[in-house]
């Protein structure tokens, strides 16, 4: 994966001064969202990887030293959807990375519509398990992939 793409979260710039602000203010919640877990280390550098003022930050976190899962690097997904941290894999990128953010809401959508009680090893969301939060965000992830998905790299 070429980070030199990417923009550092310290130095964000886009199209006008409201855009570079709203996403200079997602990439700290990026930031402050990975960085809350117990088990984050010490970052190293974070880029923002691609995004859309105010609707969603794509930023990719790389750490001092390795997560259990031996990666170095982590996606981190904000803005109007639920935060996650999405795996770094070879070849990578922002694309791929939301393509796998939204099957992994799929699954959490399917789990709550069927009334199935969380499967181990699920990615925890900050979401409530109710038929209505479910219906919201499958609203989500169907615009994140009509509208959103086409348009990162």
């Amino acid at each position: 994966m070429d980070e030199t793409r990417f923009q550092d979260i310290r130095m964000i710039s886009a199209a006008g001064a409201e855009e570079s602000l709203a996403l200079r203010r997602m990439a700290e919640e990026a930031e402050a969202y990975v960085r809350a877990f117990p088990w984050c280390p010490p970052i190293k550098r974070g880029w923002l990887a691609d995004g859309a003022g105010g609707i969603i930050a794509v930023c990719l976190f790389e750490f001092t030293k390795s997560l259990s899962s031996g990666d170095r690097k982590l996606w981190v997904i904000v803005g109007d959807f639920p935060r996650a941290c999405v795996a770094v894999l070879p070849d990578d990128s922002p694309h791929a990375a939301v393509k796998r953010y939204a099957a992994m809401l799929d699954r959490w959508i399917d789990r709550v519509m069927t009334f199935q009680p969380a499967a181990w090893g699920e990615y925890p969301l900050e979401l409530e398990p109710t038929l209505s939060e479910a219906k919201v965000v499958r609203m989500k992830v169907d615009f994140l992939r009509t509208e959103i998905l086409p348009f990162l790299e």
